[in-house]
């Protein structure tokens, strides 16, 4: 195949002109919008709406273009489904107000549904609170498995507490960090009292908005008592604006005794002024810091009418929601006239978002849910599948000449990989994860963008490779991987026998093991020892290499100068030794190993049922398990605990001791008051509950185990093919692996045929390359490239395109691409 514009004819290029017009962006102000419900300003400016009626949510992205985000929203996209997977898959029911949290995670009512959702950074979507059956229930528990009512506003603080209005139910609820759910004020009898007392006692008249201050002060809009009330730091309730006589009057004096009518929306700026949508008087007014009360937008009558002038003489419909920027800009959710309005400043109102015209439209063709590589820095949407030049072929244009970005666009994202019973897996500090896909006699990488690599192995099973690349070694049965932090590799070549190690420059050595399996050669060279089944690496801070020797029933060291001990177990397989030194206690197949920063050693004792640990005196005792197999203990002292067949074991920065209870399916951790807890698993051998919390989420034999420094935990969940990972709020996720057995998914541009791709610290020396050597990657004949549509997306196609003398010029330097 061959694309030159040099050879094309003028009816070709008017023709992909033609096409290039048609693919130009439309902007938010030419969009349709559906009665949009809530609004938030974003610190990049980027601006979020709950497209209500549409059952959406939608983004205005910094260059005025709009995208969709969440939801399906065809006539039949009304409905609830699509957790665990990518938000713009998913149904909702009328969302009705949107919350960007510090992390940039998206807080959504799905008001229809009865639910608090979230969309993760990665694009997935999970529900937070709420069974999506009406009315309440759960206070003290999970706010996953509580019931709420139709929830019109939501807030996440500074501490990452979630508040929301449960609307019928006549209460201000709050989502806890640890995702219990308390109610924080009403007593869930419609009316209005309580003023001057605790905030839980007062009744309150259909909640609509919440709104935290910096100083924790939380002001509640009272929509059918016309008021706004705020909740005191002590937790008392007081009024802070109406006389909760329905109506309009009293700007220009105290807010207490200003009339309101049906108010929506609360926000309270830098400045310690609170605005008010008051909604039924079609008026957006404004609560001073001396406590009177004045009107900024609106004339009171119903309409739409001032765009380009004063708020002040403007016409608005029914206002639900507000968000007052850092630059003290007012943006409101013009509902009924299906608009998203701005007041400047200087008081002059205008549009951003809807033509006026109730719909759905104007979408940018460049949204990441279908492109997820243009313009979006984390959102992977797993379902596409990328052909090798796919952005060539984008909106089916004859694109002559860019460059296709192969860091971004390698053909699959590491969830639709196969894996092959992972075994092992391991965190980098910039956030790679190592994995031991033990079945396919492979190490790979997930990259930061998502895609997968193999870094050592061929696929067959065998000895091979020592002293050249990695990735032409043969492997048998990789079961653990340990990053140095000198960014060397160590893995143990369990079939092999073997400890081996990726050099820096991508080449394979031998650290351990003759590759016969027996027990030898300590006091000498690890190389010339004999090792068995290695289930587990760990690689101290002053690079000592310790591991589990399985078969041998031991625990083995490794010191810098390359001799080989043992430090714990005689090899005799049993349970002894406690309250002695280790290196005479008898150990029955040991699995893991862990050194934490005080030099204590961690010992998985399988076939014991115990966790045991080696003090800095060479002591060893036991800190869980009562060594009789099975499953209880959960609350109690982590020594008095049964567990079944632990595999490995992890201790965090906060030294809480995390296990695989493999035989019971689990994932526990041990507080640092020695008692036990279940953070993932039900028991139950199987897969599911990705998307929701772990603790709910089936697991199956779990190889092995790793906690990040933000206390994310990784597991290789052997037997279902994946590597997942819990969330800090306590949500499983997979994030490599489809759960099919196999071998598949591999980024064609890894690093060991291309090092200068998706790695930045491998250093191949042999390799000279080029200023713009990803230009003939393929063979491809690159004599020059447009700029790249992810830098220059929307203007690529709002401005260069209809400048027919900048696009011949840019065509004049032309790609030959070649099959």
């Amino acid at each position: 195949m061959k694309r030159s514009l040099a050879s094309s004819n003028n009816d070709e290029n008017v023709a992909d002109e033609n096409k290039f017009k048609k693919a130009k962006m439309m902007m938010a102000t030419d969009a349709m919008l559906n009665c949009p419900g809530g609004v938030f300003v974003a610190p990049n400016d980027e601006i979020y709406i709950a497209d209500n009626l549409n059952h959406r949510v939608r983004k205005i992205l910094k260059d005025g273009t709009i995208v969709t985000i969440a939801g399906i929203g065809e006539e039949e996209g009304e409905g609830f489904s699509g957790d665990g997977g990518p938000a713009t898959s998913a149904q909702f029911n009328h969302p009705c107000d949107v919350f960007v949290s510090s992390t940039n995670e998206v807080y959504i009512s799905d008001f229809g549904n009865y639910r608090i959702r979230k969309i993760l950074r990665n694009g997935n979507i999970v529900t937070i609170a709420g069974t999506g059956e009406e009315g309440y229930s759960g206070d003290g528990g999970p706010a996953i498995n509580a019931q709420i009512s139709a929830v019109n506003n939501i807030f996440v603080s500074q501490n990452d507490e979630v508040y929301f209005s449960d609307f019928r139910n006549h209460r201000i609820r709050k989502i806890l960090r640890n995702g219990t759910i308390v109610t924080i004020a009403g007593t869930g009898e419609q009316g209005f009292s309580g003023d001057g007392g605790p905030a839980i006692n007062a009744k309150l008249n259909t909640p609509c908005g919440v709104f935290v201050s910096n100083n924790d002060e939380v002001y509640i809009v009272d929509y059918k008592s016309h008021r706004i009330r705020k909740m005191l730091q002590d937790g008392t309730i007081i009024t802070i604006a109406g006389t909760g006589e329905q109506g309009f009057g009293g700007d220009g004096g105290p807010a207490t005794s200003a009339q309101l009518s049906h108010p929506c929306g609360v926000f309270v700026s830098s400045t310690n002024e609170v605005y008010i949508t008051d909604s039924y008087n079609y008026r957006i007014r404004k609560i001073l810091r001396n406590g009177n009360i004045t009107t900024i937008a609106g004339t009171g009558v119903k309409g739409y009418s001032g765009d380009g002038g004063l708020a002040i003489n403007a016409q608005i419909s029914y206002v639900e929601n507000i968000f007052v920027s850092q630059n003290d800009e007012v943006y409101i959710a013009d509902t009924n006239n299906h608009r998203i309005r701005k007041i400047l400043k200087d008081g002059t109102i205008e549009t951003i978002a809807g033509n006026g015209e109730k719909g759905f439209g104007g979408d940018s063709p460049f949204d990441f849910s279908s492109h997820p590589h243009i313009g979006n820095d984390y959102t992977i949407i797993p379902k596409i599948q990328l052909k090798k030049h796919s952005r060539d072929e984008l909106f089916g244009l004859n694109l002559i000449g860019f460059i296709p970005l192969i860091e971004k666009l390698s053909p699959q994202f590491s969830t639709k990989a196969m894996l092959n019973c992972p075994g092992g897996v391991f965190v980098a500090p910039n956030d790679e994860v190592y994995m031991a896909d033990c079945q396919n006699h492979r190490v790979r990488k997930i990259l930061k963008d998502g895609t997968i690599v193999t870094i050592a192995g061929t696929g067959e099973e065998g000895f091979s490779g020592d002293g050249d690349p990695a990735t032409s070694a043969q492997l048998s049965h990789p079961c653990s991987v340990f990053v140095s932090s000198t960014n060397e590799v160590f893995f143990a070549d369990s079939g092999n026998y073997r400890i081996r190690k990726i050099l820096r420059n991508g080449n394979i050595v031998t650290i351990a093991g003759t590759g016969e399996k027996g027990y030898s050669g300590d006091g000498r060279p690890a190389i010339n020892a004999q090792i068995s089944y290695v289930q587990n690496i760990f690689v101290s801070q002053n690079d000592e290499i310790y591991f589990s020797d399985f078969g041998n029933h031991r625990i083995r060291k490794i010191l810098r100068n390359g001799t080989i001990v043992t430090i714990a177990g005689t090899g005799e397989k049993g349970f002894s030794g406690d309250g002695g030194p280790a290196t005479s206690a008898q150990l029955d197949s040991p699995c893991g190993v862990f050194v934490s920063n005080n030099d204590e050693v961690y010992i998985v004792d399988y076939n014991n049922h115990r966790i045991r640990k080696i003090l800095r005196n060479g002591i060893i005792n036991t800190i869980a398990g009562t060594g009789e197999e099975g499953f209880s203990g959960d609350g109690g002292p982590a020594i008095n605990a049964q567990v079944n067949h632990p595999c490995g074991v992890f201790v965090s920065s906060t030294n809480e001791v995390y296990i695989m209870n493999s035989g019971n399916y689990r994932i526990r951790k041990i507080l640092r008051n020695a008692n036990i807890t279940t953070i993932a698993g039900t028991g139950v051998k199987g897969y599911s509950g990705d998307g929701g919390l772990a603790i709910n989420a089936q697991i199956s034999y779990v190889d092995n185990i790793f906690v990040s420094r933000n206390d994310e935990v990784y597991i290789a969940d052997t037997e279902n093919h994946r590597i997942r990972k819990i969330l800090r709020n306590g949500t499983i996720k997979t994030i490599a692996g489809n759960g099919e057995e196999g071998f598949g998914g591999d980024s064609p541009f890894d690093f060991s045929s291309h090092p200068h791709i998706g790695n930045d610290y491998t250093i191949i020396p042999k390799i000279q390359l080029k200023k713009h050597s990803r230009d003939e990657l393929f063979g491809l004949e690159l004599i020059g490239f447009i700029p790249l549509i992810e830098k220059l997306s929307p203007q690529f196609c709002k401005i260069i395109l209809k400048n027919e003398k900048l696009l011949k010029s840019m065509n004049s330097q032309q790609i030959r691409l070649k099959d």
